[in-house]
């Protein structure tokens, strides 16, 4: 098996489009390609261009073939195999949005969000269904830590409720623990 040559040749051609690739900074890892094919035709090897970008020396070497094999049509990201992302970018939108409001304002009666109310209110909202675990993932990736929720009752807005329901946790009921006889 043959060493892979550890530069890249380029025209002027190339290295211009090469340039403008890593200007616009397109998606996915296109940039990254660019980049690495640009330091290889500077004539460094894999393990040090690996180190200057931050990845493997196999992904170097992965971004060279590419190049040598498909030109510019290799700096493209390849469709992923298997299923299809559920939470698309309107549902994303949806989330992102409701989880700022305060649930009240729309008609629920707790004050703040959990995963699977969150889960069950988009799933009426937009018919997609997703696991309270995807949706705390969701919300993970964009930023947010979630927590559970302490039980508490400086939710409530009526003084009169909060007064009641720190009365009732107090008072035992008749007849034993809980009711039980």
């Amino acid at each position: 098996m043959a060493r892979e040559l550890p530069y890249v040749e380029l025209s002027e051609k190339g290295r211009r489009e090469l340039q403008q690739v890593l200007k616009q900074g397109t998606g996915g890892n296109a940039s990254l390609r660019a980049a690495v094919i640009l330091l290889s035709e500077e004539g460094l090897s894999a393990e040090a261009i690996g180190r200057i970008l931050g990845v493997t020396a196999r992904t170097v070497r992965d971004c060279r073939r590419r190049w040598r094999l498909q030109g510019s049509r290799g700096l493209s990201d390849v469709p992923r195999s298997g299923r299809p992302t559920v939470a698309d970018a309107r549902y994303v939108r949806v989330l992102m949005r409701t989880v700022h409001e305060d649930p009240r304002g729309l008609g629920y009666a707790f004050s703040r969000w959990t995963a699977p109310r969150l889960a069950t209110y988009l799933l009426e909202r937009t018919g997609i269904e997703l696991s309270d675990d995807s949706v705390a993932e969701l919300l993970r990736t964009h930023g947010y830590v979630w927590k559970k929720s302490k039980l508490t009752t400086s939710n409530l807005a009526d003084e009169g409720e909060k007064k009641t329901c720190r009365e009732e946790a107090k008072i035992p009921a008749k007849g034993g623990v809980s009711g039980w006889v």
